[in-house]
């Protein structure tokens, strides 16, 4: 008799001790929710480092074309303004070329 109480009373405390468990366990939504949140976490961290190497060669190609700029600021001054049209036939001339060059 004492053995079948004793046998009762230790699947009793293990039901409980179930029910205790899956009561303070978190649900599967939020274990979802935080699994996401880190994931979240990782990948804006991953950006930031990114963030970082683009922004070398964002002044990279601002010191490159810095550069050319200057190049082209010393060339400027070689260059010499075209005469404007003064004759109707000249102006008509060139836009026949341009036309006849895009054709």
């Amino acid at each position: 008799m004492w053995e079948k109480i004793k046998e009762k009373l230790w699947v009793f405390l293990v039901a409980i001790a179930a029910l205790i468990g899956a009561l303070l366990s978190k649900p599967k939504w939020e274990r979802k929710k935080v699994k996401e949140i880190k994931e979240r976490d990782k990948e804006i961290k991953r950006e930031k480092e990114n963030a970082h190497d683009v922004w070398e060669e964002y002044k990279e190609a601002k010191e490159k074309h810095d550069e050319k700029i200057e190049e082209i600021k010393d060339k400027k001054e070689d260059y010499v303004e075209p005469v404007p049209f003064d004759n109707p036939d000249d102006a008509a001339d060139f836009l026949r070329d341009v036309i006849r060059r895009k054709s």
